[in-house]
């Protein structure tokens, strides 16, 4: 809808004037927002795309618990859970059109793991050693190592024919 617009007007005697003015639609701008499920400890990101309108943009964030930002793009180290959830950001370009993007941030809690073993134990016996996680999400894998190279994927492994050197 941007071009010339001209008006007419005519007051009661009959008299004339024109006039022209033109008229300036910018477009707005769009943003996308992505992010990945990460694990505590681990640094969150949210990244935003801006496209369209004039570029010079300013940003607005908001998220959890208060969070704010004005950069293009969000990075929190050390994230815990409390940093999950919406993250929101307005962008302006240099003509003040808005555009609006959010996405879900989700940081999940690290499991927790204990271990043991039926140690001590007799040379000769065999070696049993335990994980018990206790929380996280299920489906785990294990990755043990011990002495002489000792590496076991099983969540209970068993060492037979203990030895000194072991």
């Amino acid at each position: 809808m941007s071009g010339l617009y001209s008006v007419t007007v005519t007051d009661s005697k009959g008299c004339v004037a024109n006039s022209s003015v033109q008229a300036t639609v910018n477009p707005n701008p769009t943003v996308q927002t992505t992010t990945t499920e990460i694990c505590a400890g681990s640094t969150l990101t949210v990244n935003s795309t801006p496209s369209g309108g004039t570029p010079g943009y300013n940003y607005v964030w908001s998220g959890p618990n208060g969070y704010s930002a004005s950069t293009q793009n969000v990075s929190r180290a050390n994230a815990t859970p409390a940093m999950s959830g919406l993250y929101t950001v307005t962008v302006t370009d240099t003509k003040g059109c808005v555009a609006n993007s959010s996405v879900q941030a989700i940081v999940n809690p690290n499991p927790t793991v204990q271990s043991s073993s039926n140690s001590p134990v007799c040379v000769g016996n065999q070696i049993t050693l335990f994980a018990t996680p206790s929380s996280g999400t299920p489906g785990f894998t294990y990755s043990w190592t011990g002495p002489n190279n000792y590496t076991s994927s099983l969540q209970n492994p068993v060492i037979l024919n203990a030895g000194l050197s072991m």
